[in-house]
């Protein structure tokens, strides 16, 4: 009898061996290869990645609703011809953008599932007398031959890769959906504020001079009042603007700074993943692009920021360049409160704490080249 099986022990492995971690068993294989540790890693962490959006999508349901009736709201609300071709101009960015994120990611992925199949294809073009040997997917421990349930194994991690990737595509494309909204909304307040006080007696109640005096005492005040009443509604647009972001900042907030460390471990070990297989030219080329796509994963995060930032930036400046001078003492005090707020950008803040920048992209990236550099001389 095993001198663990008496009661003070059983408990401890039975759960241990279920898992195939109980030390003493030899009956299953492990390896305590720092080489192979790393090389399950990756597929961990992109799973991972999909499980936070696919949990994230699920636990803010509400609030991607209240988003996509807020995307409907504002093209049904639109009458302007401009105004409509502006959002259109940001609503096609965002499909292409889709595009764009979807045929690399769907790239990235079909190099890196070509590893498993690159041994038949080479002994179909270059013969040897003997065939080279298979490779699954991942290294995984199904308790199994894998000789004799090989294609099987390999079906079943496509399957798998494939699901997960496609959870990825959906929940991104979603996230630059509402991003390029977001900046569609600022680009219209910029246009209106561009044509707040453009009128066709500008010229004569102004003179250009220096001390930029009436050159008559009477004004307009129907005009007055219009320029009034449009600065009022880009005061609430404006508010409505900042309301949209901060909601699209309550739905992404933690998965961001979650996907984020993700993205930083994942760049470091799929490059060293490339330095450990230098020598086989198919696994670089499939760790290489793996940490390409991770990289491009990183920035395609950070990047709809950094839009959000400038457009809304771009309203401070649109507010110095309007026809502030053609306003009345009431306009002018109305176009301040837009100016006040518009100098503090709106921006998506991971985990309310780190602010989505390209800026601050370049600083992960070294992050995770430092982590690099530690993983592989620890090897």
């Amino acid at each position: 009898m095993d001198f663990f099986e008496q009661r003070y022990y059983v408990l401890n492995k039975r759960f241990l061996s279920y898992f195939g971690m109980w030390p003493l068993d030899n009956s299953i294989k492990r390896t305590t290869d720092m080489d192979a540790f790393i090389e399950c890693i990756p597929p961990i962490l992109v799973i991972n990645c999909s499980m936070i959006k696919a949990f994230n999508v699920g636990y803010h349901m509400n609030h991607f609703q209240m988003l996509l009736k807020h995307i409907e709201k504002d093209w049904k609300g639109l009458t302007d011809v401009k105004e409509m071709a502006i959002l259109s101009t940001y609503s096609e960015s965002g499909r292409k953008l889709t595009i764009w994120y979807t045929f690399y990611i769907s790239l990235t992925t079909v190099l890196y599932l070509s590893l498993p199949l690159s041994p038949v294809v080479l002994n179909i073009v270059s013969p040897l007398n003997v065939s080279r040997k298979m490779e699954l997917l991942f290294c995984t421990e199904y308790f199994v031959e894998e000789e004799n349930y090989f294609n099987e194994i390999l079906f079943y991690d496509y399957a798998i890769t494939i699901l997960v990737v496609a959870v990825l595509i959906a929940t991104d494309s979603l996230y630059i959906v509402y991003s390029e909204h977001a900046c569609g909304i600022f680009a219209i307040l910029s246009y209106r504020l561009n044509n707040v006080g453009k009128c066709k007696n500008v010229d004569e109640r102004y003179d250009n001079n220096v001390f930029n005096k009436k050159k008559y005492y009477s004004y307009d005040e129907i005009q007055d009042e219009q320029n009034y009443q449009e600065l009022s509604f880009c005061v609430k647009r404006h508010k409505y603007a900042i309301e949209y972001v901060g909601l699209l900042q309550t739905c992404y907030a933690e998965s961001l700074m979650a996907l984020l460390l993700i993205n930083v471990l994942g760049i470091s070990i799929t490059g060293v993943q490339t330095i450990i297989n230098i020598n086989s030219l198919s696994s670089v080329f499939r760790f290489g692009f793996l940490t390409l796509g991770e990289a491009f994963h990183l920035f395609f995060l950070t990047l709809p920021g950094q839009r959000i930032i400038d457009h809304s930036l771009k309203v401070f400046e649109d507010c110095y360049e309007s026809y502030w001078y053609a306003l009345s003492t009431k306009g002018r005090k109305t176009l301040g409160l837009i100016l006040l707020r518009s100098m503090t950008p709106c921006q998506l803040m991971a985990g309310g704490l780190y602010s989505m920048t390209l800026e601050n992209f370049v600083s992960l990236v070294q992050t995770a080249m430092s982590y690099f550099t530690v993983l592989s001389s620890v090897r």
